[in-house]
């Protein structure tokens, strides 16, 4: 069973490419939309629609991280309590919720969705984080990592690399679980997700082109599913993958972050 979470702003359908890639490989992946944070709003299965909370747009960058990360952890804790519920029968309209493995769970997000891998509910037993990184003093009070969980940072090469050192050693203070920081040279903030499918002509608009980097959608995308999947079939299917641990990628797109 995997989670989730998207980049601030994002639905949760700009990550379907991957998770219809990991379903492929067999696991059950839940993905979560931030129900006031993914613009212009959500629709929800009844029909009705909450909008974007404008306060996204006005408030200052750390009000806005911490009124996103606390939503976000509480949205994942009422996924994990219900999907709890389904495994143990409480639904009849959904017959699979016996198959569930909540013994299991991990979790994978993109940005924000990233960081919340790091920091989210303890029942969470491993985490990959695409691109992101944020100060633990700019989150909500009272989230804390989990030092013991296995964690995969992949970043894209766009950000300045002393900056992301520093914030993802205070991300990462007091780790004592399983860790790799890899950086996938050319790969923009957007590479992450399906925004890196956009046509080339609008990828190359002034305004995107740093979002959308230089590496072709596609092999950032063999890039990071081949990642991903190996990481939660080490730590969730106990396999050997011995790619996780190798002194050198077989991807040349790929280095340590340093």
């Amino acid at each position: 069973m995997l989670l989730y979470s998207p980049a601030a702003s994002f639905p949760a359908q700009a990550g379907t490419s991957l998770a219809e890639d990991l379903a492929d490989s067999g696991y059950a992946v839940v993905s979560i939309t931030d129900t006031h944070g993914a613009f212009p709003g959500t629709v929800f299965p009844d029909g009705h629609v909450e909008l974007y909370d404008s306060r996204n747009l006005t408030n200052p960058v750390g009000d806005i991280m911490r009124m996103s990360s606390q939503a976000r952890a509480a949205d994942i804790r009422f996924v994990l309590d219900k999907l709890t519920a389904f495994a143990r029968g409480s639904d009849p309209e959904l017959p699979m919720g016996p198959a569930l493995d909540l013994t299991n769970v991990g979790m994978y997000g993109h940005s924000l969705g990233g960081t919340m891998a790091v920091f989210a509910d303890p029942r969470i037993r491993a985490g990959v984080d695409l691109d992101g990184y944020a100060d633990p003093s700019d989150l909500a009070a009272g989230l804390v990592a989990e030092p013991r969980r296995p964690m995969l940072f992949i970043f894209g090469s766009w950000a300045d690399p002393d900056i992301r050192r520093r914030t993802v050693d205070r991300m990462c203070a007091g780790r004592v679980g399983w860790t790799r920081e890899l950086v996938l040279a050319g790969a923009g903030h957007w590479s992450f997700s399906d925004l890196g499918y956009l046509p080339r002509q609008v990828a190359e608009a002034p305004l995107l082109s740093g979002l959308l980097g230089t590496i072709p959608a596609d092999r950032a995308h063999t890039v990071i599913r081949t990642y991903v999947t190996a990481m939660f079939d080490r730590y969730l299917r106990n396999r050997s993958v011995p790619l996780l641990d190798a002194p050198t990628s077989p991807f040349p797109e790929i280095s340590a972050n340093k």
